[in-house]
């Protein structure tokens, strides 16, 4: 259909990374925690330059990572969503964080990287880019995955994992009208008043070198 974008094919994202990277993309995947950081701070790959700013050490602890789950499986957490829901989501009563890194949680490589939050969450978009365009899913789930549930009559949820992290909506329909429909999108989890955002800006250092806007 014309107009419609396409993602590429693995073998040519395979293709388009590698000089972004400074190697192949399988060579890449290979690093581990300190060949992975040489990599960043030494490599003169694009990639490398664009995330050597990121090594920003932050000590205020991140909130947690959401755990994967479908639609059937988020009943537990959250039986119904509604509007107040949406607007400030919680996991076990507490703001958390979704999206690459989050699906990535247990990678050891990543966890050694904590200190530096901003270059871990970038690490591990990428690292999804490249194990996509190795067609490689066996050790962490890929976004794009979704699923749906009925909760009742006329009443259904769906999730869909996309890049950005978590996306839910819930919707209500009697007599073919829409009654109800809640949406809750990633922004309003990694953006949450208590996620990581404030905790990490309060303390950072501000400079004429580096205004508050750029460190934001």
């Amino acid at each position: 259909m014309e107009g419609t974008r396409r993602l590429p094919q693995p073998t040519q994202l395979a293709e388009f990374l590698a000089p972004l990277l400074g190697m192949p993309a399988a060579n890449w995947q290979a690093l581990d925690g300190a060949a992975l950081l040489h990599w960043v701070v030494n490599s003169p790959a694009p990639l490398a330059l664009v995330m050597a700013p990121d090594r920003l050490e932050i000590d205020a602890p991140a909130v947690p990572l959401l755990p994967a789950l479908d639609a059937a499986t988020s009943l537990v957490p959250w039986p119904r969503l509604d509007n107040a829901f949406a607007a400030l989501p919680h996991w076990q009563g507490q703001a958390a964080e979704t999206g690459a890194l989050a699906r990535r949680q247990g990678d050891a490589t990543l966890t050694t990287l904590g200190r530096q939050p901003l270059l871990q969450r970038r690490l591990a978009r990428l690292g999804e880019l490249v194990a996509y365009a190795l067609e490689d899913e066996t050790a962490f789930p890929p976004p794009g995955r979704a699923s749906a549930h009925a909760l009742a009559p006329g009443r259904g949820r769906a999730l869909v994992e996309t890049a950005r992290g978590l996306l839910m909506h819930e919707v209500a329909v009697n007599n073919d009208r829409v009654t109800d429909y809640v949406i809750v999108a990633p922004t309003e989890w990694n953006f949450h008043p208590q996620g990581n955002l404030p905790r990490w800006a309060k303390g950072l250092a501000v400079t004429p070198e580096r205004p508050l806007a750029q460190t934001a």
